[in-house]
């Protein structure tokens, strides 16, 4: 190889690695972490602000669907970390971040304040009681499905669509099942999360799980309630059955 061949290799070879020492120079660090509940579930589509508190400048970020953030290129300082996510507190803490850190900080949520009683009414929010209503009776009084008006059809092995009808409000769900023939998932795109002001349509589902006996009973003794919205799901309710008295016991 010629010197000219040398030098432009080595020319070249210095160019690739330009960014990496340039980044290394930098000081650049990250702020990142999960966003949780205060029962450990994930909180996706929060919103997360950083603030460098020196200079203003902000930078937006939201958390994946779980619970994921990451705020990179930014230079040591001190930052204000604003997290807010529909239901919840607001989260706010002061950081102190140091030359290419990787600062992780894991903020847990709280529910938030009742600010005002909420009175919704009309045919939307019948129809998502009738989901709520036919919910219930699926998790915790299955045997009353026998004189239900439900229309069954069979999706797969196990796998229902169930259409529930009561005083003229029909409504659907997809129930899975396990190898057991437990009930494991409940799924209905007919319930509505309501405010007062949005009426906002996602699908809603109830995962069960840890079947026990209580008394003559079979029945899922832990799950969750959830909402499936486009940016992820989130955790609206843990369910921990005890104990279930039926009227007549």
């Amino acid at each position: 190889m010629n010197v000219s061949k040398r030098i432009q290799l080595a020319i070249f070879s210095a160019t690739l690695l330009l960014p990496a020492c340039l980044l290394a120079q930098s000081g650049a660090g990250t702020i990142q972490g999960t966003v949780q509940d205060a029962t450990a579930a994930v909180i996706p589509s929060a919103v997360v602000q950083v603030v460098n508190q020196a200079t203003g400048v902000t930078v937006d970020s939201t958390t994946n669907s779980s619970g994921f953030y990451a705020v990179p290129g930014l230079f040591a300082g001190n930052y204000k970390i604003t997290i807010s996510a529909p239901g919840m507190k607001k989260y706010e803490s002061v950081v102190v971040l140091q030359n290419a850190q990787v600062l992780v900080l894991n903020p847990q949520l709280t529910l938030g304040d009742v600010a005002e009683v909420v009175n919704v009414s009309g045919p939307v929010m019948t129809q998502s009681e009738t989901v709520t209503l036919f919910n219930d009776m699926c998790f915790l009084a299955p045997a009353a499905l026998l004189e239900a008006p439900v229309r069954w059809e069979s999706l797969d092995a196990r796998r229902v669509q169930a259409t529930y009808t009561n005083a003229g409000n029909t409504i659907s769900a997809v129930l899975s099942f396990d190898e057991s023939g437990d009930l494991v998932g409940f799924v209905s795109e007919d319930r509505y999360q309501l405010d007062g002001k949005t009426e906002k349509r996602f699908p809603w589902s109830t995962p069960l799980g840890h079947y026990r006996g209580f008394g003559s009973a079979r029945l899922a003794s832990e799950g969750e309630a959830r909402w499936v919205e486009p940016g992820g799901a989130w955790t609206y309710a843990k369910l921990v059955l005890q104990r279930i008295t039926y009227n007549g016991e």
